[in-house]
């Protein structure tokens, strides 16, 4: 009798999960991700779409598995369990600041491994399934050991280091200790004013106008020299410049500092601290507000509301304040970001306060405070003074719309509520005739620019709207007006508009969520890119002319640039440097 034979076939796994509800909870999570930022980009609405997607996909993958995934009730259990120990063990084990970054970058990662693998491992037993299942959620988690988020561009893309790679403090301790040691003591330097010194943010009238100053143009033939390089603390202050004096603000370890430099050299001269740090995963960690420099005195606002007065040829402390107490208000999502105002003998900031406490005037002799008002609940400009009419006025932009002030007592002159709210309303109010202010309304869907029109009759303001433009959509990337056109970033495109009526002339330059300074009398605009080039530019309304480029950074560069007596001060979080610009090509020695 033949025997009987027997096939040996593979052993199919009797489970078979539910995958296609995975699937489509990772669908959802990358539609919130991406769409909204295409609708109304780095808006509330925007932000709040990535924030509530998240936490709706993760409740989705845990509901999933426990109750559709087709899985025996103990691998429900035990994948849970793993997968919620995994990321609270993860979560106990990095920087606070990194905890969303877990959850934003790591459980995506989490969500697409597990899905991948019960979608193409299902000709596997379902033990081995099970058992790399929950090993690639566990290395999923993990990943977020390995890497640190150094910061987050305006496109909400992370830059990623290995956590075993140095920081910028560390980075920046150590060039120090290095200079130091091989540096002898120059002569001091005095707190001397001279012709062109920029003591302000955005210079004396914060529109980024470098007046009275000229430029060689010719960078193909003659580029800038860079005169000096340093390493410089987490931060985004730009510069003020009083004679040979370089100021701004840093994060140094635990401490909040104001810095004063050699400008020549870039070697520090005096520091003053603060034992507190501003801390942000996407914004970045430090200050984001510029020194003012007036009759001698420095006032500088830090990113937790701090706002010091110095003596700014030594450093030393005369008065500090903290507006958040002093107006009971709240730093906003991504800090205090103001750059203090000082008019006459006042010193303006804006703390959100409730209950109409928006904006704060101190004596800038004492520090007292001196009035409070206004209903700016959100923003991150900076108080700007104008003279209408031979009327002096503060004026502020926040959530609330354009407000104006008297700064001797902070009575209300005039307002222009914004009818679309919510907004990170950022730039500088652009004043451009007499009454006419351009100001950023947002970026985003329906956003802009919006022209306004004050008016007075006898001692009565009124303020009106003029036209709007979508076509410059300003986020925290201000803008400079010349000869009747507007040149700024509508989002992150390098764009040009005309002042009569908001119209499109160019659109092209690719530079980022950078910045943009104007030099009105060679008609140049100097562009800082986010990717930390400088780019020259024609300020014509003809079309984008670029003239010439110079690499100055490797990191992302939010921080305004600075052109002072033919030299470009320039600093991003990690970096600073200074280049000559200046037409007759006399330069320093770099190596000095």
């Amino acid at each position: 009798m033949a025997e009987a034979t027997t096939t040996s076939e593979p052993v199919k796994s009797p489970v078979r999960p539910r995958i296609w509800p995975g699937v489509a909870i990772l669908a959802f999570f990358a539609f919130l991700l991406f769409v909204p930022g295409e609708i109304a980009p780095r808006t509330t609405f925007h932000f709040m779409s990535i924030a509530g997607g998240l936490l709706l996909s993760i409740l989705g993958f845990i509901l999933w598995w426990a109750f559709y995934s087709r899985t025996p009730g103990k691998d429900r259990v035990m994948v849970l369990l793993v997968f919620i120990a995994a990321a609270v063990v993860v979560a106990n084990l990095i920087p606070p600041s990194h905890i969303m970054g877990l959850l934003l970058y790591a459980f995506p990662l989490v969500a697409v491994l597990c899905v991948g693998w019960l979608i193409t491992s299902q000709p596997f037993s379902w033990q081995l399934r099970r058992s790399v299942l929950l090993l690639l959620i566990m290395m999923g988690w993990s990943t977020m050991l390995l890497v640190r988020i150094k910061n987050v561009n305006g496109d909400m893309i992370p830059d990623l280091r290995w956590v075993w790679s140095k920081t910028s403090d560390e980075l920046r301790e150590e060039e120090s200790a290095s200079r130091k040691a091989g540096k002898q003591d120059d002569a001091p330097l005095q707190l001397v004013s001279q012709p062109g010194d920029w003591t302000e943010f955005r210079g004396a009238h914060r529109d980024s106008k470098a007046v009275n100053t000229r430029i060689r143009t010719d960078w193909e033939k003659d580029p800038p020299k860079l005169l000096w390089k340093r390493r410089i603390g987490l931060g985004w202050s730009s510069f003020s410049v009083v004679g040979d004096l370089l100021f701004t603000q840093e994060q140094r370890l635990q401490d909040e500092c104001v810095v004063c430099y050699n400008a020549k050299t870039g070697d520090e001269i005096w520091k003053f601290s603060v034992n507190n740090r501003f801390v942000d995963a996407v914004g970045g960690d430090g200050p984001r507000g510029t020194p003012t420099i007036k009759d001698g005195r420095l006032y500088a606002q830090g990113a937790t509301g701090k706002l010091v007065c110095l003596d700014a040829a030594t450093g030393k402390q005369i008065w500090i304040r903290d507006i958040g107490i002093d107006a009971n208000g709240h730093a906003p999502q991504w800090g205090y970001a103001g750059s203090p105002l000082v008019s006459g003998n006042l010193v303006f900031a804006i703390p959100l306060g409730a209950n109409s406490q928006g904006t704060i005037a101190y004596d800038k002799e004492t520090g007292n405070p001196v009035w409070k008002a206004g209903e700016a609940q959100h923003t991150y400009s900076s108080p700007q003074e104008v003279t209408f009419f031979g009327t002096r006025q503060i004026l502020v932009l926040s959530d609330f719309g354009l407000e104006s002030f008297n700064p001797a007592d902070g009575k209300s002159l005039w307002q222009f509520p914004l009818t679309v709210r919510g907004m990170n309303r950022v730039v500088q109010p652009n004043v451009i005739g007499e009454g006419e202010v351009l100001l950023g309304t947002g970026s985003g869907k329906d956003l802009g620019t919006q022209l306004i029109k004050v008016r007075k009759d006898g001692e009565s303001w009124t303020a009106e709207a003029g036209w709007n433009s979508n076509r410059l959509k300003p986020y925290y990337n201000d803008f400079v007006t010349h000869d009747g056109y507007a040149y700024g970033f509508d989002d992150s495109i390098f764009v040009c508009i005309s002042l009569k009526d908001g119209k499109l002339k160019w659109k092209g330059g690719r530079y980022g969520h950078g910045q943009v300074l104007l030099l009105p009398d060679q008609s140049k605009l100097l562009v800082s890119a986010e990717d930390g080039k400088v780019h020259l530019l024609d300020a014509t309304p003809n079309e984008l002319t670029e003239l010439g480029e110079v690499k100055v950074f490797d990191g992302r560069t939010w921080n305004h640039p600075v052109v002072v007596r033919g030299k470009l001060f320039i600093r991003n979080d990690e970096e600073m440097a200074c280049y000559d610009l200046t037409e007759t090509g006399s330069m320093a020695d770099p190596a000095k």
